[in-house]
């Protein structure tokens, strides 16, 4: 559901509030652990916010905003040039929103912003389903697609890009967008391989695309060797 609260509103003041209890500082006991991507950086974030749900994340776009911040988004935090980490900006962590529901009827799992590709692979594993994901398990869903979504399983499911079905995104502006096929779909078509810093967009949920693991023969398909293969080996 959407949020009725229209962050953009709020003083300063009453967004510092709110984001108090979530934001951690440098020099805190919890920034060095939250301050932890796949490449090693020299960005220093000036506060990282832990976010736990939509209004969270709204609330923290909003203030960056105000306080004119650089922002950048945490998902899974894998990627080159460590563009999870604003240096002197605020982080949109969303490690904390890795909810994962899945619909076997439709094969679609219904995923947080924050979910990683592991976590992923052994929800849809359990229903011998298998999603496109990346070559690690510790490669974020949600800018695993935004960046187009190359991985073990292209040639025979597609891109990532190609496997999401809908989002509630998050504007500049804070407010709350859903999107898709047939409800703003140039949003949809954006953020299908947008690239860049666009994850803090996906901070919600959105729907992705499972593909039954099995060939006719019933034996084991390439996809499921090779979802297995990460589940076992990454941590």
């Amino acid at each position: 559901m959407m949020s009725i609260i229209d962050w953009n509103q709020k003083t300063t003041e009453d967004l510092e509030d709110f984001l108090k209890p979530k934001i951690i500082l440098p020099g805190t006991e919890h920034y060095a652990g939250s301050y932890q991507g796949w490449a090693a950086t020299d960005h220093l974030p000036a506060m990282i916010c832990a976010c736990e749900n939509t209004e969270d994340v709204q609330a923290a776009v909003d203030y960056a905003q105000k306080m004119k911040l650089k922002l950048s988004v945490r998902g899974g935090g894998h990627n080159w040039e460590g563009l999870a980490f604003a240096d002197g900006g605020l982080v949109i962590d969303l490690t904390r929103l890795n909810s994962i529901s899945i619909d076997t009827t439709a094969s679609v799992a219904l995923i947080g912003g924050g979910v990683k590709s592991i976590a992923l692979i052994a929800a849809a594993d359990e229903h011998q389903l298998v999603a496109v994901t990346g070559p690690s398990g510790e490669v974020g869903v949600a800018g695993f697609v935004l960046g187009g979504g190359y991985g073990l399983t292209t040639s025979s499911h597609g891109l990532g890009s190609d496997n999401l079905l809908a989002a509630e995104v998050v504007m500049a502006d804070g407010s709350l967008v859903h999107t898709s096929a047939t409800e703003n779909p140039d949003l949809l078509w954006a953020l299908r391989g947008g690239g860049g810093n666009l994850e803090w967009s996906l901070s919600c949920t959105f729907s992705y695309i499972l593909q039954n693991l099995y060939w006719p023969a019933g034996s084991c398909s390439t996809s499921r060797r090779q979802n297995k293969y990460w589940r076992d080996t990454t941590n």
